[in-house]
């Protein structure tokens, strides 16, 4: 799990990388203001030998060598978890 919140605010405001890009693959019928598609690059995570860390860090374009390590779910705003090492800097929030 790298994100966890209320569906509203997930919709609204979503904060992992990977989270925003699965949002970003939901059809729209929005003609003046379509969806901007995040295309993934980069090698799946073996689910059988999953390396540690992020799963998601082989493909996540913000990726550090902390993303590496074991991540945790934070709490980043009120009732508004994410487990990203970067998530503060990424969404501007301070600690």
């Amino acid at each position: 799990m790298v994100e966890k919140c209320p569906s509203k605010e997930l919709f609204k405001k979503p904060m992992h990388p990977y989270t925003r890009a699965l949002l970003s693959a939901i059809p729209s019928v929005e003609i003046h203001n379509p969806n901007k598609r995040e295309i993934l690059q980069g090698e799946l995570t073996s689910p059988i030998d999953p390396a540690p860390g992020c799963r998601f860090a082989a493909r996540c374009k913000y990726a550090t060598e902390a993303c590496r390590q074991p991540q945790k779910l934070e709490e980043v705003e009120p009732n508004h978890f994410v487990s990203c090492c970067g998530v503060r800097e990424l969404n501007d929030i301070s600690k």
